[in-house]
Parts: structure tokens; C-alpha cells; sequence
């Protein structure tokens, strides 16, 4: 019984322990090598790419908060701005004008130029001297209104007027020569 069970256990364990790690070994020998050998290459390349992508997104963050500031600068390039209130009762009216100075510059005596669209007649004026040729009218600071502060001061005169016809407010304005914008 001895033999059987020896003979039987000791050529059973031989055969199958000794080709099974002959070709394990091989095979996975090679192709590790080969393999292994060419990713720790590969990487290299790739990780310069994640900087181009970078760099691009942080590009346009700064573009769309630059053109923001410029808009606020327009307003006070223009020079000045008028404002022409009427009180109106069909046959004459009086007019309450405002003169705002868009320079960065105070104004010391000014003179407003406007003309009248239909046949109005100036009568009376006030804050102001006002002489008319015409539908041309010209009006000069008073003694006490014609220092107009810069970025944004203003003067106020006043005058009354008849009409027959239309009454169309001026339609341009201009202040010591230079265009106004009407409100």
C-alpha cells in the first residue's frame, strides 16, 4: 500500500509543477519588457498639452471686463447739454432753459445760440440777456450766472414768447461755439 500511494503522489506533483512556470516565465518576459519600455516614453509628450489649454481660458476673462470702463467716459466728452422745458397756452409760452457743462473745464461768461423753427417772438427774459434776428436768437449770461462749474455745473434762464402756428422747440443748440445735445 506504501507503493501506491507513493507512486501514485510522487509522479502526479512532478509533471504539473515543472511546465507550468516554464511557460509563465516566458511569455510574460518578453512582452512586459517590450511594452513597458515604450508608455514611460509616451507620457512625455502628452503633459505639455494641459498648458495650452490653460492659457486659453484665462485669455478671455480679461477682454470682456476691459470695454466696461470705456462707455462711462463718452458722456462727459460732450460738451454741453441742454434742457428746454415749455409752458404753453396756445397763442405764447415761456420757456425754462438749463445749460449743463460737459467739459472738464469751468466756463466764465457763456453765450447759447438757437433758432426757432416757426415765427415765435421772444417778449421778456430773465437770468439772461436775449436778442433775436430773425428766428436766431442769442442769449448771454447775467452779471451773476456766468461761471458754470465743469464735469456737469449749470445755469438756468428763463424768457417768455408768442407764436402763432407751431410752437417746435429748437432744434439745435450751440454753447460759446461748440454743438449741444437737447433734452
Amino acid at each position: 500500500m506504501a507503493a501506491k500511494s507513493g507512486g501514485a503522489a510522487s509522479p502526479s506533483p512532478s509533471p504539473t509543477a515543472s511546465p507550468s512556470p516554464s511557460p509563465s516565465v516566458s511569455p510574460s518576459a518578453s512582452p512586459s519588457a517590450s511594452p513597458s519600455a515604450s508608455p514611460s516614453r509616451s507620457p512625455s509628450p502628452p503633459s505639455p498639452s494641459p498648458s495650452p489649454s490653460a492659457g486659453p481660458s484665462v485669455s478671455p476673462s480679461p477682454s470682456p471686463s476691459a470695454p466696461s470702463p470705456s462707455p462711462s467716459v463718452t458722456p462727459t466728452s460732450v460738451p454741453c447739454t441742454v434742457t428746454y422745458k415749455t409752458n404753453d397756452w396756445g397763442s405764447g409760452f415761456t420757456a425754462d432753459v438749463t445749460i449743463a457743462n460737459g467739459t472738464s473745464s469751468a466756463l466764465n461768461g457763456w453765450t447759447l445760440v438757437f433758432d426757432f423753427a416757426g415765427n415765435q417772438k421772444i417778449t421778456n427774459a430773465w437770468n439772461g440777456t436775449a436778442t433775436q434776428s430773425g428766428t436766431r436768437v442769442t442769449v448771454q449770461n447775467a452779471s451773476w450766472n456766468g461761471a458754470i462749474p465743469a464735469n456737469g455745473g449749470t445755469a438756468s434762464f428763463g424768457f417768455q414768447a408768442s407764436y402763432s402756428g407751431s410752437n417746435a422747440a429748437p432744434g439745435t443748440f450751440t454753447l460759446n461755439g461748440a454743438p449741444c445735445v437737447r433734452r
